[in-house]
This record gives C-alpha cells, structure tokens and sequence, in this order.
C-alpha cells in the first residue's frame, strides 16, 4: 500500500518498520487523503492515530508544493 503518499512519508513508515497498514488504517486512510471528514472508533492501538497524521502530513506536504497557504486541520482525539 501506498496510497499515493509523498516518497517522504513512505520513508519515514518504512523506518518505523511499519510493513503494512493496519484494517483500520487500510480503510480509512483513503477517505482522509480525499479531504472527507472522519469519525473513527476503534479498540486502543488499531492505528487511529497513524491514519490521521498521514493524512494531515500529506495534505500539509501538498499544500506546500502548489504554494497555497490555507491549511486547517483538526484532530481531537478523546481519552477514557
């Protein structure tokens, strides 16, 4: 899997030994590279948080190559 993810972010996955992405992150990396909002539940370690900033990283590394300026991004992430 590669999700059409900048060379930068692949290498830093295959450094953290990363092999493949997890079911959840299968499933929804997709949907947050595509700009959909996400609301994500799922079991402590599943890799809810890889999903997310993979895909505030690619959007951050996109919007820095077509020089626009305007980036939001929001993540909360609640705790027990």
């Amino acid at each position: 899997y590669d999700f059409g993810l900048d060379n930068r972010i692949l290498k830093a996955i295959a450094d953290l030994q990363w092999a493949s992405p997890t079911a959840i992150q299968a499933e929804t990396i997709p949907y947050a590279l595509s700009g959909k909002d996400l609301l994500v539940k799922a079991r402590t370690g599943s890799g809810k948080t890889g999903v997310y900033a993979i895909a505030a990283i690619q959007h951050l590394l996109t919007k820095q190559q077509t020089k626009t300026s305007n980036v939001r991004i929001l993540i909360l992430s609640p705790t027990k």
